[in-house]
């Protein structure tokens, strides 16, 4: 039998060369974190209903900086009062029983297009399902020109999104965090060798 004595040290006893090493564990750790961007799916969902008027929306979302990657909403309906104010800055003031008729049986919904393994965003997610068979001058257009503003809508939102969580990341994987995190977070009660190296 052989009895090994270490020595162990906090984050704040090792020298300058040492908490390099450190951190970079705690950096790499927090980089490696499944639950790092958990927040993200509430921010998204949240946002949509707060923002666009979306409701029921599911959202996916890949960000690691590869050529496909983004944020995308997959499904999610747009709700009535938000379509109506569309209508009503199109048509103008006067025009409410026209577009009561309209919002009677139009529906916007996301259906998104192009590949399924790309996760961007594109203003052509919008769908319209419209079911009235009467005559309605010029409707087609008005409603083409309502999917076009929620389309892009939708896109800059994903995008402005997809920015957040990249900021994220950043944020997670810099020292700031890490020290946070060795200070009063995850890594707090963590012990070191006098290289830096995380003991036990």
């Amino acid at each position: 039998m052989r009895v090994i004595e270490t020595k162990v040290y906090k984050f704040e006893e090792l020298t300058e060369k040492a908490q390099e090493k450190a951190l970079e564990y705690v950096k790499d750790y927090n980089y490696q974190d499944s639950d790092m961007l958990m927040f993200f799916k509430d921010e998204l969902n949240v946002g949509a209903e707060e923002q666009l008027g979306l409701e029921n929306a599911e959202f996916t979302y890949s960000l690691s900086s590869s050529q496909g990657d983004g944020v995308r909403c997959l499904e999610g309906t747009f709700k009535k009062e938000v379509v109506k104010k569309l209508f009503q800055e199109i048509l103008g003031e006067g025009k409410e029983k026209r577009i009561d008729i309209i919002l009677d049986y139009v529906s916007f919904y996301i259906e998104p297009v192009g590949h399924s393994r790309y996760f961007y965003a594109t203003s052509q997610d919008v769908s319209v399902e419209f079911y009235f068979e009467g005559d309605l001058y010029n409707v087609e257009n008005i409603i083409s020109d309502v999917r076009s503003i929620l389309g892009d809508k939708l896109y800059t939102f994903c995008q402005n999104k997809e920015e957040i969580g990249y900021k994220e990341i950043e944020y997670r994987m810099g020292e700031e965090c890490a020290r946070i995190d060795l200070n009063e977070g995850w890594a707090m009660d963590l012990e070191f060798t006098e290289d830096g190296t995380v003991f036990g």
